[in-house]
């Protein structure tokens, strides 16, 4: 089985080696859109060894809530084909 998890992700240095490390036993891939992180948390994923796609999302200075939710609810859509099981959930959320 096929696993993919997606994540949106903004300065989140302090969270995402455990977030790696918690899902990486599971998922076979992890794509992250990130809304312009300025500290070390693109570095840390590019060194961390798991199969990542990141994309950029929309950001305007401010948290949009729509867009937020628009992309959990719609950005895997485009995926569903390619994978058995799609794990949406923020950075701080461990199931």
């Amino acid at each position: 089985m096929k696993t993919l998890l997606l994540s949106i992700i903004w300065n989140e240095e302090k969270l995402i080696n455990l977030f790696v490390k918690y899902y990486r036993q599971v998922v076979d891939k992890f794509i992250f859109i990130d809304y312009g992180s300025t500290d070390k948390t693109l570095e840390i994923i590019r060194n961390s060894g798991i199969a990542f796609e990141f994309v950029t999302g929309k950001w305007n200075g401010e948290y949009d809530e729509r867009e937020v939710t628009e992309i959990k609810n719609t950005f895997w859509i485009k995926y569903r084909d390619n994978y058995d099981w799609i794990i949406v959930v923020d950075i701080d959320e461990f199931l």
